[in-house]
């Protein structure tokens, strides 16, 4: 039996975390988490931990504070710690930091358990699927483990992971599942396309959970004492209704033992009259749909996303007469973005009557296929470092060309531009402004006043998540 202390760097409940507990756990280990980004008190938890292994999880762009930690950590501790998650499954010559040990490939469910299970026989770290390791021979570098096929064999979240040591997790009134793994779409500013690539050979992509191995779970949940019972269920998948027969199944059962609204991901074109009925219905609170650009070329050439203005426009009618709210992504400063385009964002946003539109700005992430567009036009360098890049893609762009901070301004100010389309005239002037603190003060009130209503949060929560993420987005 052994011990691994996870850490985290932000106060979101991380269902990848909650999977790997769950599978140390069913197999006797002994599973903490610590939340923190200061490196003095992570250690003093680590010293009292004293944990077999430490485990730690970066995506492209956090990736600097959590590397910045393991060389902290590794100043005092002389333990083992290994990397997960998406930046060193693109990047593995992340290894080469001084701060780190080993990193885990992809899902890492059966890669830990072996690893736990070896951890202390010698040349434990041979033959691994899945983990690359630093040692005094040098690095070795290996592909990902095999896909798990059967994801119903897979224990459920360990939800108490968070809920032992963290009463703002005790207080959450929201939980997220996850019904499948994989995506089979290739929208071009998306990492599906090199996952695939990575994981060619490895198993099926796309894997549903059954019918009963979902509800199972939400029993689960809804077992909980009264103050622990979730409010809303979130369903992350990169896209729920992708089976149209299971998700018509499951939409069908859900009502007869649960009164749970819940928040869906899917993409418009998949929203026809029979799908929504089924989700108003079985309680459905919000769907999210992407739109990304409210310009059909951009978002056919640019993007890969085939869908068209009026087929969102459909969907969101139906939704809205159907009693869902909608949220829509969208996103600013595209490679060959002009600011009409931009504007026509807006626009298609306000047509659609989107009660709670989401807007990002364009983040180049490296392996992406609209990256290497933006690199072909000459807006990003040739060896795009990934250290200029932020934890938050809600403040500023890395693209190199002299308007960009017209977009950036435009961001902070995408609600009123939405909301209140007479304005737009006078915003186009404002976004000329110098970018200053006024812009993201807007940005972040804007956010902040749908973010409850999107959740189907109280307002004591959503304060409290907001100024415990602050940090995320200045960082």
């Amino acid at each position: 039996m052994a011990k691994v202390l996870f850490i985290q760097t932000d106060w979101f409940e991380h269902l990848g975390i909650l999977y790997l507990s769950a599978c140390l756990r069913e197999r006797g280990h002994k599973v903490e988490l610590r939340i923190g980004r200061r490196s003095r008190a992570l250690i003093r938890e680590i010293r009292r931990i004293e944990p077999d292994l430490v485990a730690m999880t970066a995506t492209t762009g956090s990736h600097q504070l959590v590397l910045s930690l393991t060389r902290s950590i590794r100043q005092s501790w002389s333990g083992p710690l290994i990397l997960g998650g998406p930046h060193p499954t693109f990047f593995p010559e992340v290894l080469s930091d001084p701060g780190i040990d080993m990193i885990c490939r992809g899902e890492g469910e059966k890669t830990l358990v072996d690893l736990l299970e070896r951890l202390h026989a010698p040349s434990f770290y041979q033959d691994i699927p899945g983990l690359s390791i630093k040692t005094q021979e040098g690095i070795s570098i290996f592909p990902p483990a095999r896909l798990i096929e059967n994801l119903d064999a897979i224990p459920f979240p360990d939800r108490g992971l968070y809920l032992r040591n963290y009463g703002f997790f005790r207080r959450s009134s929201m939980c997220r599942l996850i019904t499948m793994r994989g995506c089979p779409y290739e929208c071009t500013y998306c990492y599906n396309r090199a996952l695939k690539d990575l994981y060619r050979g490895l198993g099926p992509y796309v894997r549903q959970r059954s019918v009963e191995n979902v509800l199972e779970e939400i029993r689960t949940l809804s077992a909980r004492s009264a103050r622990r019972k979730p409010r809303t269920l979130n369903f992350v998948d990169d896209t729920f209704a992708l089976n149209r027969e299971w998700t018509l199944k499951f939409l069908e059962e859900y009502p007869r033992e649960f009164s749970y609204p819940f928040i869906i991901n899917t993409r418009a074109e998949l929203l026809d009259e029979d799908l929504i009925s089924a989700l108003a219905q079985a309680g459905c609170y919000c769907v999210q749909i992407g739109i990304e650009t409210g310009d059909e070329t951009l978002r056919r050439e640019i993007l890969g996303r085939r869908v068209s203005n009026e087929v969102i426009r459909k969907a969101g009618a139906r939704l809205s007469e159907s009693g869902i709210r909608v949220l829509t992504y969208n996103m600013i400063g595209l490679p060959g973005e002009t600011i009409d385009q931009a504007f026509a964002t807006m626009e298609l946003n306000e047509k659609l009557k989107a009660d709670f539109p989401r807007f990002s700005i364009y983040q180049p992430y490296p392996q992406t296929a609209l990256a290497e567009k933006a690199r072909e036009l000459g807006l990003i360098q040739q060896d795009l470092d990934t250290n200029r890049m932020s934890e938050s893609y809600f403040q500023k762009s890395v693209l190199n060309r002299a308007d960009i901070h017209l977009f950036e301004n435009l961001h902070k100010l995408f609600y009123p531009a939405v909301r209140w389309p007479r304005i737009r005239p006078l915003l186009r002037r404002i976004i000329r402004i110098s970018p200053n603190p006024l812009f993201h003060l807007a940005f972040l009130v804007s956010i902040g006043a749908q973010y409850a209503r999107a959740t189907n949060r109280s307002l004591r929560e959503t304060l409290e998540l907001g100024l415990r993420s602050l940090r995320n987005y200045f960082h």
